[in-house]
């Protein structure tokens, strides 16, 4: 396995020991930039998502990831008892979670472990090995959870350069931005370009641009289709662009290179 694509930095952020029968724990849409876990200790918590809602009960783990759009709030019984922490977890920059489908809560009971880490990572820190022993103590409780959770890694570095270069094959009429590329195959934008290179030889770009234009001068050499609507067809709506691109490749203006051909 080519662990260099993990690559992972930590940070906690803030967290402790909560105990509430007030209304006013409760937040609704937020969006934060860290991950975060709720370990219950007693009463119940209702957290929703756009696609779900999660009832936390006592012995259950929940993690939201970063920039989870989420709403959250006492449940009926109006108590909750729970450790939380807010942390980030990332690989090459972007949110370490997003790589793995997994459920967002866990039942696990009363666990001495759990509780022992959520402890540890919510001490001050005013040392550097205070700082070390936090910042393992959060990863071993994300390791904890993907354990436990049967996560499953939505893409590996097997086949993520095979995966992208599908998609540019299956889109190529959309226009499309490394950035674009990035997300769907949920790696950053830098190590999707490391990768890339070591499989093709060129940037995934570069590799889009000269897949449109082969497809440009087919339909050039094999239709009546205008030169517009060619742009079009390979995803490319700036003529100007298109045609620097052209010439650039083959040697030739689109105009050029049809009239060879007639």
């Amino acid at each position: 396995m080519d662990f260099d694509q993990y690559d992972v930095s930590v940070k906690h952020i803030l967290g402790g020991l909560f105990e509430t029968t007030s209304n006013s724990w409760h937040g609704y849409n937020i969006c934060i930039p860290e991950s975060k876990f709720y370990y219950i200790e007693g009463g119940e918590i209702i957290v929703q998502t756009d696609q779900e809602t999660i009832v936390g009960k006592p012995g259950d783990l929940i993690l939201i990831p970063e920039k989870t759009t989420h709403s959250f709030f006492l449940s009926q019984s109006q108590y909750a008892k729970k450790y939380w922490c807010h942390f980030t977890l990332r690989s090459k920059g972007e949110d370490f979670f997003a790589r793995f489908d997994m459920p967002k809560m866990i039942s696990i009971g009363q666990n001495e472990q759990v509780r022992t880490l959520l402890k540890r990572i919510n001490v001050p820190v005013s040392t550097p090995e205070g700082l070390l022993e936090q910042n393992s103590a959060i990863l071993s409780l994300c390791a904890f959870y993907l354990r436990k959770s049967g996560a499953t890694e939505r893409f590996t570095s097997v086949n993520v350069v095979d995966d992208a270069i599908n998609y540019i094959k299956e889109n190529l009429s959309s226009p499309l931005t490394l950035s674009d590329l990035a997300s769907i195959v949920h790696l950053s934008p830098n190590y999707l370009v490391r990768k890339f290179h070591q499989s093709t030889g060129t940037s995934p770009l570069k590799y889009a641009n000269a897949l449109r234009i082969e497809k440009a001068k087919e339909l050039l050499r094999d239709t009546s289709l205008s030169i517009t609507e060619i742009m079009e067809r390979v995803g490319i709506l700036d003529a100007s662009y298109f045609s620097r691109l052209f010439r650039s490749i083959t040697g030739y203006s689109p105009r050029a290179f049809r009239a060879l051909f007639k």
